[in-house]
């Protein structure tokens, strides 16, 4: 059997999907897979299972996008599939689909009431006719980028015995006026209550005698919010801004205990 997968995503979209990725692959045991997705995407999941062989990839930002979506939808009608999960929710993407024979599977129009990954979950346990469970996010971790991480948060004072909580503000795009303009009300807790909660949670930790710390690791782009934050706080959090690093950065997720 062979099934379509199609997330086109950056990463925080791609980690999300990766429950219901890894629970097609424990209920279609004998099916070879193809992810129509996102070079990040790509990057991500390549060593995500063996029988993801195929990655097609679908470049949202090149300057002839019909000319993508044309070579898409043939390969698509060309693949010979048996299903195609369309975890995306954008009705465009349907037009992709024109031609194929397979079994077709889309989210429901419930998105903003259950969490995304809970929902494509739900959707292949729709798919295979039996609830299929709960499955952990993937976002694997390297062991240089291990080391190097607990290097740099020893050299502030976060030893290996801390119980690290990390506040993430921001979201992808944050840092450009139009992004933040669009987004920036549903997608931003307010500094004040980020604040208040890094106030809180570092009083919890001094009156219970924890070695407790809370920060927030930034891009140079987020700075701006996340000292409005700390100000705000009484500078009970604290700020790290190592050098960018997408694999010091998975790696200091890792080692997080709580991320909010």
């Amino acid at each position: 059997m062979k099934i379509l997968v199609i997330r086109v995503g950056r990463i925080g979209d791609m980690v999300m999907c990766t429950p219901a990725l890894a629970a097609l692959l424990d209920n279609y045991p004998r099916s070879r897979f193809t992810l129509l997705t996102s070079a990040v995407g790509k990057r991500l999941l390549e060593g995500f299972n063996e029988r993801l062989e195929g990655f097609w990839i679908y470049d949202r930002s090149h300057p002839l996008p019909f000319l993508i979506r044309r070579d898409i939808r043939k390969k698509v009608a060309a693949g010979g599939f048996d299903h195609i999960f369309c975890f995306e929710s954008n009705p465009s993407y349907r037009s992709l689909l024109r031609g194929a024979a397979a079994r077709l599977h889309f989210l429901e129009a419930k998105a903003d009431k259950i969490h995304y990954a809970s929902l494509l979950l739900d959707m292949v346990s729709r798919a295979v006719g039996r609830e299929v469970g709960d499955y952990p996010l993937y976002l694997p971790s390297e062991k240089s980028a291990e080391k190097e991480n607990d290097e740099f948060l020893r050299d502030n004072g976060i030893s290996a015995d801390t119980f690290l909580i990390a506040l993430h503000p921001t979201y992808s795009g944050s840092g450009k006026w139009w992004k933040r303009r669009k987004y920036g009300r549903h997608r931003l807790w307010p500094a004040r209550s980020f604040a208040r909660l890094g106030e809180r949670l570092a009083e919890y930790g001094k009156m219970n005698n924890l070695d407790l710390r809370v920060v927030m690791n930034l891009l140079p782009a987020e700075m701006e919010i996340g000292r409005e934050i700390r100000t705000l706080s009484a500078e009970s959090i604290d700020i790290l801004c190592p050098p960018p690093g997408f694999s010091r950065y998975r790696a200091f997720l890792k080692r997080t205990d709580l991320l909010v």
